[in-house]
């Protein structure tokens, strides 16, 4: 990559790293921080285990969702694959020509 590739993205780095990060402490001072929880009195099971784990540790359940979604995703992709090879289609990666 040459220089003035570079120079001509700097700006939306700049904005990436130091701008967005710095919007998500606007406004805490007045407004307080979000205490929000989810009422558990009806819930059983998964449901009430990943309930308490929004209402108590949002991380973690951050954590757990996102690697949910991506073994889910994960799962259908080859799952998509299988289906296509047992259809007589055959699956590869595209090669691009620059």
């Amino acid at each position: 990559m040459k220089f003035n590739d570079i120079k001509s993205i700097l700006p939306w780095i700049i904005i990436l790293f130091v701008l967005f990060p710095l919007s998500f402490f606007l406004g805490v001072e007045k407004e307080g921080l979000l205490n929000v929880r989810v009422d558990t009195s009806d819930l059983e099971g998964i449901r009430l285990w990943l309930t308490n784990l929004y209402n108590d540790h949002r991380f973690l359940f951050a954590v757990v969702v996102t690697l949910t979604m991506a073994t889910v995703g994960i799962t259908i992709a080859f799952l998509t694959d299988i289906i296509l090879k047992v259809l007589g289609l055959e699956v590869s990666k595209i090669q691009h020509h620059e």
